[in-house]
Order: C-alpha cells, then structure tokens, then sequence
C-alpha cells in the first residue's frame, strides 16, 4: 500500500498512563494487550487499547488490532499477515512472501471529515550477497471520506465512497546498521515506486527516496542526518486525490503537528483544512551525547521540511489556493529515555520558518512500547 498519508492517530501526545500485560498465544505465538491514556494538542485527551498476536494459535499468522477514542472522536486499525520464509532461492538470501489484510477507520473532529480505508498486499523479497534488499508487490486498496464538517475545504472530494487503487511496486533497501537506538551508529538508504494501474479507480505513479547516517565523533557523540523526498503524479488524465497525497510533520520536521504544514485552506473562524500536497522532502541534524545514566541520551537538532503542489488550487474556501514550495524549519533539543518498556522520546521544537496558518506543536511526548 503506498505510505503517503498516515490515517491513523499521529504519537505526538503526552502520555498520562500506559501499562500492559503479556499473556502467551494457544498452540505457540504470543501475544501483548496494551492499555493508556494520552494527551495530544491536536486531539485533546485520549484512551487508547491494543492487541498484538504472533503466530496467532499456531497457525504463523500475525494479527494487530488497535482502537482509540477522546473527546476529539476515534479511530480503529485492523493487521492481518501470513510470511512465507524461503530461506535461500536463486533470488537471493532470507526470501520470503508476505500477504497482508488491513483495514483503518478515523473519525476526527480536527480532521474534519472521517475516513475508511481497507487494503491487500502481497509481497515478495530477498536479500543479495552483498546486503541489498529488494522486494515487490501487488497491492489493493479502497477509500472513502464521510462526515464532512462545516468547516471542511470544497476542494475535499463529496463523493468518494470505495474509490480504488490497484497497482504494482518496487523497493530497495541497504543498511550497515547492526543495532537500534539514538546511539546507533550505521547507514541506510532506501527507495520505492508504485504505480496504480487503470484497473483501479484512481491512477498514479509515486516515488520516494530516503537516508539516514549516524557517524560516531568523539566523547561519544554522534551526528545523525537525515533526509527524505517523495513525488505523486497522476496518471490517465487523473488528478491525485487527497487520500494519496503526503501529509507531514509530528516527527518530520518536528515543532510541527502531523498535517500542521503545506497547502491548507483556511479561513478565521470557519474552514481550517489541510490539503496534503503532490511533492514533499524532510530533513534532520541532531547531535546527541550519552549521559551518566546510560538509559538517557540528549540531543540537540535542527528540522526542515517541505510540502507543495496540488493539481487543482482554484475553488477554495479562502480562494486560490497557495501551494508554493516553502520550507519550514526548526530548532530544538530531544530526550531518548530507553524504559523497560520501551524507546520513550521527547522533543521540545521551535519552529524558526512558518506560516501564519500553520499548526504548531513545540511540546511532543512519543513513546514506542513492546511487552
């Protein structure tokens, strides 16, 4: 499924409680129930419950439900997953075959308009001598927008209900990393095209470009950058959709909330809605130092980030839409606190280039857990 645009709950909340309770799958497998609350600036209080299942009952098959409700609506994500390992074939090394079943319901007030999406995939991949990966696939996917608010852009779509997309991709990945963490230090480059073909409703063509290196300097410092762009076009006389375009922001560039910049809609007191955009790149240079507590890193960083180009930009609320490439920046510092359950990062951001109308987040408390 291409990855423009994140349906579900962005994790820029502050974390008022978390607990969970690891309880063991029939026949092999386990499994991990999570349960917590949060604040978001965007979103206002929330409750969250999660479900992760390997091997579910024996049968190899990975299951993730997860559901999350406030006072600024709800959201529910379902993964279904099935991964054949091959092993090593004439296509290279760790071969495998992956199909997935997903499905994603959000219904934010700050959204103001809800959204359904259900996809499949099925995925081949290896791995060659020399470490690169490469995989493809087919994939299936169907959108719909409902609920539109009052305050809802008229360049968002009315009538999308099951809207299609079927194609086909390509990705590569390299990586010399051999841990995880904010001291890890490695590289890593990766890279994917898709193209939705005329079977589907929607047709387009995307691709998306990112690296990462972390270089150890001394007294144990480590410089990390990275960087990453993205392009969408349509196809077949087809304008992209708002349900394929990127959204970005939260954690890229951070001092920004997720679809708190690019092309946006808005009028004081009435229509407030992003758009998204056709292009987009994100960029980061963080410093980070090991403390006396060896579960604490600090860092210090600076952000950037882009969104622009839409294929229509008359007919807004506000009038002509503005979706000119302008880059947004920010300075900040990060704590890295590696828990028992879990890489726990805070981030206080302040945005040195905005718009008036962007949204921006300078507190965000994200917390990565696994039982």
């Amino acid at each position: 499924m291409p990855a423009w645009i994140n349906h579900f709950c962005t994790a820029s909340s502050l974390i008022a409680a978390l607990w969970g309770a690891p309880v063991l799958a029939q026949d092999g497998g386990s499994a991990s129930l999570t349960t917590g609350a949060s604040y978001s600036s965007l979103r206002g209080g929330l409750a969250f419950v999660g479900l992760e299942a390997d091997d579910l009952l024996g049968s190899g098959i990975d299951l993730s439900l997860g559901h999350q409700a406030g006072e600024d609506g709800g959201a529910f994500n379902a993964r279904v997953s099935k991964t054949y390992a091959l092993g090593d074939t004439a296509l290279g090394t760790q071969t495998f075959v992956r199909v997935v079943l997903e499905g994603q319901t959000t219904d934010w007030t700050s959204q103001t308009y809800s959204m359904e999406h259900f996809g499949a995939n099925v995925t081949v991949g290896a791995e060659t001598n020399s470490g690169l990966r490469y995989d493809a696939q087919l994939f299936w996917q169907s959108d719909s927008l409902g609920n539109l608010g009052p305050s809802v852009s008229p360049l968002v779509p009315t009538g999308l209900d099951g809207s299609t997309a079927v194609g086909v991709g390509v990705g590569l990945g390299y990586s010399t990393f051999t841990s995880r963490g904010p001291l890890a230090t490695g590289f890593d480059a990766h890279g994917s095209f898709l193209w939705a073909t005329p079977a589907g409703d929607r047709e387009w063509v995307a691709a998306e470009i990112g690296a990462q290196y972390n270089a150890q300097l001394p007294y144990g410092l480590v410089l990390a950058v990275q960087g990453d762009a993205g392009r969408i076009e349509g196809r077949g006389g087809d304008d992209v959709s708002i349900v394929d375009r990127a959204f970005i922001g939260n954690d890229a560039p951070r001092g920004f909330s997720y679809s708190g910049l690019g092309p946006r809609d808005y009028v004081l007191g009435g229509v407030d809605t992003a758009l998204g955009g056709n292009s987009y790149l994100t960029a980061s240079l963080e410093l980070r130092t090991p403390t006396d507590n060896l579960a604490i890193t600090l860092g210090a960083f600076v952000d950037a980030g882009a969104l622009w180009d839409l294929d229509v930009t008359a007919g807004g609320a506000s009038g002509m839409i503005d979706d000119s490439y302008s880059l947004r920046s920010a300075a900040g510092v990060a704590v890295y606190w590696d828990t028992s359950i879990g890489l726990l990062q805070l981030n206080v951001a302040k945005p040195i280039e905005s718009r008036d109308y962007d949204k921006e987040e300078v507190v965000s408390l994200n917390l990565n857990f696994q039982f």
